[in-house]
């Protein structure tokens, strides 16, 4: 076969643009997918890919719908700062009414009884024996109780017997001042039973008043009856 070298230049001339141009349009085509692609990712919306965010107002009842009534424990009461003092002041009153309980006059006629009563009101109270003795006999307005500084009148027979006077026949009465000098004194209550103030344990000088046997520390060596 015969050919002219003008017309294989031509041929080569003619092809070499269309192989060029179709390489163009390979890569025209891939970018054109890759800038789609990209476009697909880039042009998406910000609440595509993330829920919305609440507004103020939205995000308040949310908060409130997630918190259960059952799990905050309110007192049905609070007191006020107005309510807080007479809390106290009634405290204060109610033991205000209790000394001067002390100093209330029996009537004639119970005053035994009267000491036997203000010897019990006094159960549970911290204080030594004589101020036991003493707070008693001060419901018969014989003596300034040791509540409202009264002086201390120890455990002498002689100081209690200025009260009334000294058992001498082995006796004893309700309201009866019992007697260890120099040790202890106590208020006879009855049925071999007296108020102890200062006692713990079976013990004297505690600091509390109890209802104990009358002879717990051994018979009294005197016995007062007030008259």
């Amino acid at each position: 076969m015969h050919q002219t070298p003008g017309s294989e230049i031509a041929l080569k001339v003619v092809s070499a643009p269309r192989k060029r141009s179709y390489k163009q349009v390979v890569k025209a085509a891939g970018a054109g997918i890759i800038s789609a692609a990209m476009v697909g990712i880039f042009a998406l919306p910000v609440y595509a890919a993330t829920e919305p965010l609440p507004d103020a107002e939205t995000a308040h009842a949310q908060l409130l719908s997630t918190v259960s009534s059952s799990t905050i424990a309110v007192p049905a009461h609070l007191p006020s700062a107005e309510e807080q003092p007479i809390v106290v002041e009634a405290a204060i009153e109610e033991e205000v009414f209790a000394v001067a309980s002390f100093s209330i006059d029996i009537p004639a006629g119970a005053g035994a009884q009267g000491i036997v009563d203000g010897a019990y009101s006094q159960l549970g109270i911290g204080q030594d024996c004589t101020d036991l003795v003493q707070n008693s006999l001060s419901a018969l307005g014989l003596v300034t109780p040791r509540l409202h500084g009264g002086p201390d009148l120890g455990t002498s027979v002689g100081t209690w017997a200025q009260f009334g006077y000294v058992v001498s026949d082995g006796s004893y009465a309700p309201g009866d001042i019992l007697i260890w000098p120099g040790y202890h004194v106590a208020i006879y209550v009855g049925n071999g039973m007296a108020v102890h103030g200062g006692w713990t344990n079976g013990g004297r000088h505690a600091e509390s008043t109890v209802l104990t046997g009358a002879f717990a520390t051994g018979a009294p060596s005197a016995v007062v009856r007030v008259a």
